[in-house]
């Protein structure tokens, strides 16, 4: 019944629902089947399941997602200074699995961020959780990025920067600000990993450009690959998408997509980093929704999963289906054995 009701609401508020009825949850999550993992991040995990930046960028509800079963919850993402704060941002459904939404979630900025996250790391099992940041820097400026290191150290087990794949010639000129961005991380992080989020692309040639740069900044791993942005709508040719668009003189279509049309793009991706960075941990994001997805992923090198439509879409249901398909198909050796 609450699903339901939940499924009718516009999508924002859906999401907004959906936050504070998992923030207020005390049921028991789902049995984590895969045992503890001490080999890909910081802290042991006890699943490859993870939740994807933009779903609470206020850390308002890690409690909640550790509840939930999640074996790790990337929050953010978080600037210094309050950012649209109070602004849910607008959300559209495509399809029965896909989302837009507009860009414009709000965060509270790095104050709160660090008290919700250090209200729950004093709580009863919040040591245990394994949480990673999302920082971003609006202006690009490398002095913003090294203060949110410094607050948030001590608070989170990994740090996350976002970049996008360039559309020009111009690929190292392009890659600075995100290489700028590693460099004056990598200090304030002490030796915690920092991993680099890339936009969904078919350019592997430029995507080989860019983890190079990125390894040789200090990266020590990678996210693949984020929703996809308006611009860059051309990566999915014969595909419609009801893109929300700005009037004015010159109206222009906006937002970021994220749904299973991504998934063949994002599993390119993913082979590619492997093959590039045979020793980088490397998250897969993207159109997971299935066994078959988490199969297909791991298969193409990935070492843990994140996932946030799913989580919109189809509620604790799908986290829970998720958690136990993971545990389902062993590792990455079992798999390719089986498969032999």
């Amino acid at each position: 019944m609450l699903s339901k009701l939940i499924d009718r609401l516009p999508a924002a508020s859906a999401r907004k629902l959906n936050l504070l009825l998992l923030s207020r949850s005390r049921s028991e999550p789902a049995a984590p089947r895969t045992g503890h993992i001490n080999h890909i991040l910081p802290r042991l995990i006890p699943n490859r399941i993870g939740l994807a930046a933009g779903f609470d960028p206020s850390a308002q509800a890690p409690a909640a997602w550790q509840r939930l079963g999640f074996g790790f919850a990337e929050l953010g993402s978080v600037t210094v200074n309050a950012k649209n704060s109070g602004k849910a941002g607008r959300e559209w459904r495509v399809g029965e699995r896909g989302l837009i939404h507009s860009g414009e979630f709000g965060n509270p900025g790095l104050t709160v961020f660090a008290e919700n996250l250090k209200a729950f790391r004093d709580s009863d099992g919040g040591s245990d959780f394994c949480v990673g940041a999302n920082i971003l820097s609006p202006d690009g400026r490398g002095n913003e990025i090294r203060m949110l290191g410094q607050a948030l150290v001590d608070l989170v087990d990994y740090f996350t920067v976002n970049a996008s794949c360039p559309n020009t010639a111009m690929v190292q000129t392009a890659l600075s600000g995100p290489i700028r961005e590693i460099k004056a991380l990598v200090g304030p992080a002490e030796g915690k990993p920092v991993f680099v989020k890339i936009e969904p692309t078919v350019r592997l040639d430029v995507l080989e450009a860019m983890v190079e740069s990125f390894l040789l900044a200090g990266a020590t791993g990678f996210v693949a690959g984020s929703s996809l942005s308006s611009h860059s709508r051309d990566l999915l040719p014969g595909i419609t998408l009801p893109w929300p668009v700005r009037g004015g003189p010159h109206p222009v279509k906006f937002g970021a997509f994220s749904g299973p049309e991504l998934r063949d793009i994002n599993l390119a991706m993913v082979a590619t980093l492997r093959r590039l960075a045979p020793d980088a941990t490397i998250i897969a994001s993207g159109g997971i929704y299935e066994k078959s997805d988490l199969e297909d992923y791991l298969g193409a090198g990935a070492d843990l999963f994140q996932i946030h439509t799913a989580l919109a879409r189809g509620g604790r249901e799908a986290v829970e289906r998720l958690i136990y398909a993971d545990g389902e198909i062993g590792t990455r050796a079992q798999l390719m054995q089986a498969a032999e």
